[in-house]
């Protein structure tokens, strides 16, 4: 099964074109899980002085300063533009592979690139490639592999300089990530399996590079102990547990190896329990290969054994006896083994080239065979080829991430969470809730689900389910006692009172409660209890300003404008490098303008995002913010100034381009409007805002079919929203559909009546010869309506309704003529100078032809008719002259 190049650069070209043709697709992914914290939210990128801080401070949840190096120069590169990153990790994976290829090379095994080919293209080293977070996977694979062949040259030639150099590369690669702390025993292995005697030197040479390990990968546990805060009760297991955890890991990595599908970024986390005697089964079948290693070794030679122990010590790390926060959501993943797999996959491939020279040996026609060799050569690489091909998809962004993991771990809450957050910043809460009730179900006692689940509920109007989980929730949290026990403890990186990041989380969840409780309360008016817990949450966090925020909100509801903007002004204190007290001032500004308090507002609400926008130029909420103030003030080329230079800097914003198209819109720009709503809609499909407003850009470019279209999206996500329901039903209606957008009308009707829709529905009516309904329909209105100009609207239709309509049954001139008078009453009489005038005296006429009077209604319509000639009401004067041809030719006008 040895491969029969030319030479060794075609082989070594070879791996990377394969390497190129199957992960391709990954080049045009986007980010997925950390790639958000560890790129897009991590300050350290963006910053000029990040390359410092990233490598002297802990200023990163992990100490990682190598990853984070090459993100800060690609930052300067192309920005967050992914396709950049991912390439960089597709050229390491590469070259991770050729470093392999040299290595086994060098160990002399058999079929050296067939298993660099296949550690290449294994599906199980997707998540690695093709997800940019675990770039440091592949850096510390690189000087890994590196060191390994610095290290045989130092062993063949004894010259210093190639020891320096493997443990230099090493150390370097340790800045990556640590798990490559193994190293030195493998080096010893890799002695032992090559036959050659362990003498004390060669392990004094070793200890070198255990002492540049051991701080780093202490530092790497700290870490996740305490700044990460992997310890607690989800990672409290006892020593029987985790041995229970560590075999039961090594068979489910190696049967991964072996057995590449049904892969997943979470697998379901394990129930470990150490009564249960199956459990056990995975101890003792480790144990039993352990133990028949010296066999194995006396039957087979060193090799076997020596790609077992490496698979084994290269896992150890991850096995389960180190705690590591992603325990929280598995006990394995398939980039812990990245550079484990290579010992199961020699392994493998060795059985099989055994196999391949057995059949060699037993057959003339395979021996004199071309063909055979390449075939056989080429089979795994080709199949497992095609597994990864069918797996990157799944890799493609968290939509399809998530999509993936509920379609084979339906109980991996986790993945829930993150689906449901996507679905309430999209706006579609009852798939946001169901997943977030199935997240509940699998952790009851998690502060975050319940947080949010109870948010969700708020937003679908569920307010007493809302009210009882937060209630839940905070009776649980353990928030207090974790801030009692954090002043108590002091260590010497973190300093004392430190909270790590699980326990903020926690806090956080906690400290949100008490504001939804609040919120909700001030809504119930019980401000008392609602101050309650707005004190309870800056007692909780006094260094954090959501709880002022919160509380200026609820003083601004309360008619408090001045002391609510005060309140901005000491969140802007206690927090001075936020944008966010600005930006809530600024919309306090806008909210409140109606009042008639502030003349101003909308020039005090610009200066304020443009002073949010000072301590963070790249602020969303802000840049929209300032574009959606600009738009009120009529400054439509300023607004799209702005949002052009936020998506400069982050093009993939969806809220920037959907800001950008409504100022394009503004001023009649409908060609810029629609490509930028396709843009937001790229970035996001499922966005309700670039949904609506794309389709009342549609509705206004006659454009009914797309509106239509468009619209019945936004309301799957958005049941509840009766502007998108309305337009609609004026889509359907202009298509001359006027059965199906009748119910759609009254469904607006009641979930929020008004004016406007009453009219369409009357219009609708009217269409449709339903004349009677559309007479009752007004005149419930103008029973319930206490406004004097809606009063005049409703009685204008009415009346003339009353006297024109095709059906005599439903006819009442009296009535009409009464309505008509009543009318132009409100219009100020016969003798107004108005359009009010005009049209009251319009119908007036059409009530007085229906009574037979037609001389009368002449002498009317000419009345109104001069009127709305000199109301500059042209349209209004047409109509009514075409209606005076009928009263002239002795017929009242009818509606047709």
């Amino acid at each position: 099964m040895q491969p029969r190049f030319p030479t060794a650069r075609i082989q070594g070209a070879l791996l990377v074109l394969l390497t190129f043709a199957v992960y391709a697709p990954a080049l045009f992914h986007g980010f997925v899980w950390d790639d958000y914290t560890h790129l897009l939210l991590n300050g350290l990128i963006p910053q000029p002085d990040g390359l410092e801080r990233i490598w002297f401070h802990l200023s990163f949840q992990q100490y990682q300063p190598l990853q984070l190096t090459t993100h800060w120069l690609e930052y300067r590169i192309w920005g967050f533009d992914p396709l950049g990153y991912h390439a960089v990790n597709i050229v390491l994976h590469a070259g991770v592979g050729l470093l392999l290829w040299r290595v086994l090379l060098r160990l002399e095994l058999p079929c050296a690139w067939l298993c660099a080919a296949v550690f290449l293209v294994h599906p199980v080293n997707a998540e690695t490639a093709g997800y940019i977070t675990e770039r440091r996977n592949l850096i510390s694979g690189a000087c890994y592999l590196g060191a390994i062949l610095f290290w045989f040259r130092f062993e063949e030639h004894e010259e210093k300089r190639w020891y320096a150099a493997a443990l230099a590369l090493f150390f370097l690669g340790l800045f990556a990530k640590t798990v490559i702390c193994t190293l030195p025993a493998i080096l010893l292995l890799l002695r032992w399996m090559r036959g050659k005697p362990l003498r004390l030197r060669d392990i004094v040479y070793v200890i070198p590079f255990g002492i540049v390990a051991l701080p780093l990968a202490l530092l790497t546990a700290f870490m996740e102990n305490y700044l990460i805060g992997a310890h607690g009760y989800e990672w409290a297991f006892t020593f029987s547990q985790r041995v229970i955890i560590c075999c039961h890991a090594l068979w489910f990595y190696a049967w991964k190896i072996l057995y590449p599908v049904n892969l997943m970024f979470f697998y379901p986390r394990w129930n470990v329990d150490g009564s249960d005697w199956m459990q056990w089964l995975y101890v003792g079948g480790a144990a039993l290969v352990g133990l028949s290693l010296i066999p194995l070794t006396r039957r087979f030679g060193r090799r076997p054994a020596a790609a077992l122990l490496y698979f084994a010590i290269t896992l150890f790390p991850a096995l389960g006896f180190a705690t590591f926060y992603p325990q929280r959501f598995s006990f394995v993943a398939d980039h812990f083994q990245y550079l484990a797999t290579i010992g199961i996959i020699v392994l493998a491939v060795g059985v099989l080239h055994a196999f391949y020279l057995k059949l060699l040996a037993e057959s003339d026609s395979l021996r004199s065979s071309q063909k055979f060799p390449l075939f056989a050569n080429a089979a795994l690489p080709l199949l497992l080829s095609t597994l990864l091909l069918l797996y990157l998809p799944a890799l493609n962004n968290d939509d399809t991430v998530y999509a993936d993991i509920l379609s084979k771990n339906n109980d991996c809450w986790i993945a829930h969470t993150n689906v449901a957050a996507k679905l309430y910043q999209r706006g579609d809460f009852a798939r946001s809730t169901r997943h977030l009730e199935e997240a509940h179900r699998i952790v009851p006692h998690e502060l975050e689900v319940m947080q949010n689940l109870g948010e969700s509920y708020e937003k679908q109007g569920r307010i007493d389910e809302a009210r009882a989980i937060f209630e839940t929730g905070i009776s649980e949290s353990p928030a207090e006692e974790m801030i009692a026990n954090a002043r108590e403890r002091e260590n010497i990186i973190a300093g004392k009172g430190f909270l790590n990041v699980y326990e903020m989380h926690r806090i956080e969840a906690t400290l949100a409660m008490h504001l939804d409780l609040a919120r909700l309360d001030q809504r119930a008016n019980r401000r008392d209890s609602a101050r309650a817990h707005l004190a309870k949450a800056e007692a909780l966090r006094p260094t954090s300003i959501k709880p002022v925020l919160a509380h200026a909100e609820m003083l601004a509801t309360d008619g408090h404008l001045d002391a609510a903007l005060a309140e901005c002004d000491r969140a802007a204190q206690i927090n001075l490098s936020s944008a966010q007290p600005l930006v809530t001032k600024a919309e306090l500004y806008v909210r409140y303008s109606g009042s008639g308090r502030l003349t101003d507002s909308f020039e005090k609400a610009e200066a304020a995002y443009r002073a949010a926008l000072t301590r963070d130029p790249g602020h969303v909420q802000a840049l929209t913010g300032l574009c959606e103030i600009l738009i009120m003030q009529q400054k439509f080329d300023e607004s799209a100034s702005v949002a052009r230079q936020g998506l400069a800097a982050s093009k993939d914003n969806a809220s920037l381009n959907i800001v950008l198209a409504r100022a394009l819109q503004a001023k009649g720009d409908f060609a810029g409007a629609a490509k930028a709503y396709n843009a937001a809609l790229e970035i996001e499909p499922k966005n309700i805002k670039a949904l609506s407003g794309f389709a009342n850009l549609c509705l206004q470019g006659n454009q009914d079919k797309l509106a239509e279209t468009m619209l019945r999206q936004v309301l799957e996500l958005n049941p509840n929203s009766a502007v998108d329901r309305e337009n609609l039903g004026v889509a359907l209606a202009r298509q001359g559909r006027y059965e199906e957008a009748i119910p759609i009308i009254q469904e607006c009707r009641a979930i929020a009546p008004s004016l406007a829709l009453d009219l369409n529905l009357k219009h609708l009516f009217l269409k449709t010869g339903r004349y009677a309904e559309a007479i009752a329909l007004l005149e419930t209105r103008l029973a319930q309506s206490n406004n004097p100009a809606e009063k005049s609207r409703v009685t204008r239709d009415l009346a003339f309704l009353l006297v024109a309509a095709p059906d005599e049954k439903i006819r009442n001139g009296t009535k009409g003529i009464s309505l008509s008078q009543d009318l132009l009453n409100s219009a100020g009489g016969p003798d107004a100078q108005s359009a009010d005038a005009a049209d009251a005296l319009h119908v007036m006429a059409a009530a007085q032809a229906e009574g037979g009077d037609f001389d009368a209604a002449v002498k009317t319509s000419q009345q109104a008719y001069a009127k709305a000639i000199a109301a500059k009401q042209p349209a209004l004067a047409q109509e009514i002259a075409e209606h005076q041809k009928f009263y002239e030719a002795k017929k009242p006008y009818r509606l047709p």
